[in-house]
């Protein structure tokens, strides 16, 4: 398989799919199938053989790539660091910051899963594991090959969030600072995620079935074969052009 497939992600309305070379963008728009293709120029960097700091590095590369999620979690890190400065002493003021702990972040999770797995975004998610289970095996991209496949992968950012909250738990007994944590926190469960097979695969394998769970229950459904065409599109576009330039060159 000459071509290696470096990851994807949902849209309400598509698929995207990347290698090294080019970013693969599908869409539906009035129930069309439109394709968008760009150059991706991926330079490396002496960082990128250093455990650890080429997770802080991929972190901030991602900062300046999409700089919402990371505004939204500063935000609301912001908002309970300054509570819990503020409450610390007072049993009244504890139960509040006890209240934000134990139920409104984990709500807010629970309504971001909701949002996901009720609207295009879950399907259009589980659609494109599919695609890319069927290319890593090897499989020609039809309907019927990808709509065989599960809808769980193994590199999903899920997998990466799990670990996240298992070592942020962890470090958080050291009593860090809590932006030292969340860097630390980062650049451990990368290093993991990254682990493709050995002794340290088999220790954490725990995990990746809970990241399967929440990849199953919470943040992808069964996608239709709307959704399926628009990934496979995707994939099949990329695929398209980075063997066309391995050719030329």
């Amino acid at each position: 398989m000459s071509v290696k497939l470096h990851g994807g992600r949902a849209h309400l309305n598509g698929v995207t799919f990347y290698t090294n070379e080019f970013i693969s963008k599908a869409y539906r728009e009035k129930d069309e199938i439109k394709i968008s293709v760009k150059e991706r120029k991926m330079k490396s960097h002496f960082y990128d053989r250093i455990p650890f700091l080429r997770g802080v590095m991929l972190l901030v590369e991602m900062l300046l790539m999409n700089p919402i999620p990371f505004i939204f979690i500063c935000i609301m890190s912001v908002l309970w660091l300054s509570v819990s400065d503020e409450v610390s002493g007072s049993p009244q003021q504890v139960s509040t910051l006890s209240i934000i702990e134990s139920y409104i972040l984990p709500g807010l999770f629970l309504v971001t899963a909701l949002f996901i797995r009720s609207t295009k975004i879950g399907r259009y998610h589980a659609a494109e594991h599919m695609a890319a289970k069927t290319f890593s095996k090897g499989m020609d991209l039809t309907v019927d090959n990808v709509m065989k496949q599960s809808r769980v992968y193994e590199s999903c950012g899920t997998n990466l969030v799990v670990f996240m909250v298992v070592i942020f738990f962890l470090l958080s007994l050291f009593n860090l600072d809590v932006w030292i944590c969340f860097i630390l926190t980062w650049s451990i469960s990368y290093e993991i995620f990254r682990v493709e097979e050995g002794w340290i695969k088999k220790v954490v394998m725990p995990f990746y079935w809970v990241g399967w769970g929440a990849q199953y229950l919470l943040f992808t459904s069964k996608p239709t074969e709307k959704e399926v065409l628009v990934a496979m599109e995707s994939l099949k576009e990329l695929i398209r052009r980075d063997e066309k330039k391995v050719k030329n060159e």
